[in-house]
């Protein structure tokens, strides 16, 4: 059943990346180009909550937290996409830099490192569900820190400063995206049956995500970007293979635990991460205090 519904969303996302590299090189009208690439991809990233919200639906445990975490990032990351769509659809005016979106954009990711932390391919010990769950939210707390320190001083400082916030906001974006992509590698190399399928589609679905948002922010800071162009491509490759990670279901079968690990070893390292990240808090607070050369009115946001 995995095969023949893979096969025919391959077939129909196929179908749909012919339409979009026709419209992209016949359609001259922005407005057409807009509203054809912010909706497909608001209607790609619906329909990707969907998938991985029917997951939840089927399991238990951790493998069920794993598909909450992998919906609610997917949510996050149409919320930004529905601003695109009431400026640049609705509206009819260009999306403003910075995008009231970001936060949303950048938070997204999160939960999947979360989700991917989880490692419910392994079948690790439920027992300690509850304190993965903590760390969880340590990483969730490390990085909105990350986002509020680095980037957002320069957004809402008395004197905004677009081009050091997006520089700012597009490497702290591609550090993030890294993470998945190192994340999903390994996993990758480590399960096997579906779970190996579905984090096969995650990684190649970051790491298309990973070079096309690279592109593509590149592209808004020296104004050089449109909605429905051909840069949209990769973006729209990354969100296919995203989803069909969503309609892929695991079997209890397709994995045993690797020989020589327990379920405790094998949990340690989300546990360690979570506490580096709080650690690190007050060193950014005293490198602010002490070391910083930023401006005045963006080391007082920061305090």
């Amino acid at each position: 059943m995995n095969l023949v519904r893979a096969r025919n969303w391959y077939i129909a996302g196929g179908v749909f990346l012919c339409v979009q590299v026709l419209v992209s090189t016949t359609v001259t009208n922005r407005h057409t180009l807009a509203s054809f690439g912010d909706l497909s991809q608001a209607l790609m990233l619906g329909m990707g909550t969907v998938f991985f919200s029917r997951q939840i639906f089927h399991t238990a445990g951790r493998e069920r937290l794993f598909w909450v975490l992998m919906s609610f990032g997917t949510f996050l990351w149409l919320l930004p996409q529905m601003w695109y769509v009431q400026y640049e659809v609705w509206e009819k005016i260009p999306m403003p830099d910075p995008s009231p979106g970001d936060i949303f954009l950048f938070l997204h990711a999160i939960p999947f490192m979360g989700a991917l932390a989880l490692r419910p391919h392994a079948h690790l010990s439920e027992k300690r569900l509850t304190l993965d769950a903590l760390d969880f939210a340590l990483l969730l707390l490390w990085w909105a820190y990350l986002y509020v320190f680095v980037a957002m001083p320069y957004q809402f400082a008395r004197t905004v400063d677009v081009a050091t916030l997006s520089g700012k906001f597009n490497f702290l974006y591609l550090v993030e995206n890294i993470f998945l992509i190192v994340a999903a590698l390994f996993l990758y190399m480590r399960a096997r049956g579906e779970w190996k399928r579905i984090y096969g589609n995650l990684l190649a679905a970051f790491a298309v995500y990973s070079f096309s948002s690279f592109v593509i922010n590149r592209l808004i800071s020296s104004e050089a970007y449109y909605s429905g162009s051909l840069y949209d491509l990769p973006l729209a490759i990354s969100m296919l293979l995203f989803c069909a990670a969503g309609l892929t279901t695991a079997s209890e079968k397709d994995e045993k635990f690797p020989a020589g690990e327990s379920g405790i070893r094998a949990s340690v390292w989300p546990a360690r991460l979570g506490v580096m990240a709080l650690a690190t808090m007050p060193l950014l607070a005293l490198f602010s205090l002490l070391l910083s050369r930023a401006p005045a009115d963006v080391n007082e946001f920061r305090i």
